[in-house]
Formats: structure tokens, C-alpha cells, sequence
């Protein structure tokens, strides 16, 4: 949906066309490596919705409730509003490897971006 919502900018009320939004999706199996810059490698991941890790493996899609705008300094994204269990996922690292050695899973259960507002801008 595209409309007019007041944002907070440096303390100050600004008004700014919105576009608000909903989006699910899941990953099942995720590999990243970032040794060159971070020296991390990270397999076989899965991101799912907050219920992933205390139901059946697949069951749920991380759903996200957003509104974005465009500021002259940068994009204003806002994570605050939506439903019960939106902005809310799991996130599964079974094998990480740090350097050259495996330090073995990382899990994040029901990890929360709920009241989060991101500002991104560039120089």
C-alpha cells in the first residue's frame, strides 16, 4: 500500500509517502562464504518462522510487516507494526566455521525485529 505517514527524522515530525507492506518467505538451505572479508563460512542455514524450531522443520514462512520511505539523507524502513508473529523468525546455523576451524551450530529461536527502524544512507 502507498500513502502519506508521519516518520520521526532527527526528532522532528516529517511526513513522507509510505509503502507499507507484507512478505513471507523461508530459506531451507542456505551457504555463505564470506572468508575473504569476515573469514566465516556458514552451510546448510535455514530461516524460517518463529515457530520453526518448537514445530516440524518446514512448517512455517517468516512473515514481515513493513513500511519504507525515502528521505533526502537516505531510506527510513520500519519493522513496528503488523500482526502477532510477524517480524518474529528462527534462524538455524548448523555448521560455522570461523578462520579455519568449525566452532561447530548457532540457533536463534524466535528472534524478534519487532519496534525496529532501520535508516540507511550513503556518502
Amino acid at each position: 500500500m502507498i500513502s502519506e505517514q508521519e516518520w520521526q527524522f532527527n526528532g522532528l515530525p516529517v511526513n513522507r509517502t509510505t509503502i507499507t507492506g507484507d512478505l513471507s518467505f523461508g530459506i531451507d538451505d542456505l551457504d555463505l562464504d564470506l572468508s575473504s572479508m569476515l573469514g566465516v563460512q556458514i552451510y546448510d542455514a535455514v530461516l524460517l518462522g518463529g515457530d520453526y524450531i518448537d514445530d516440524t522443520p518446514g512448517s512455517s514462512l517468516a512473515s514481515f510487516h513493513y513500511a519504507i520511505a525515502a528521505f533526502d539523507e537516505g531510506v527510513a524502513i520500519d519493522f513496528k507494526g503488523g500482526a502477532a508473529g510477524q517480524n518474529v523468525f528462527d534462524l538455524v546455523m548448523p555448521t560455522v566455521y570461523v578462520g579455519n576451524g568449525l566452532i561447530g551450530g548457532i540457533t536463534l529461536d524466535d528472534v524478534s525485529i519487532r519496534g525496529v527502524d532501520l535508516f540507511i544512507a550513503g556518502h
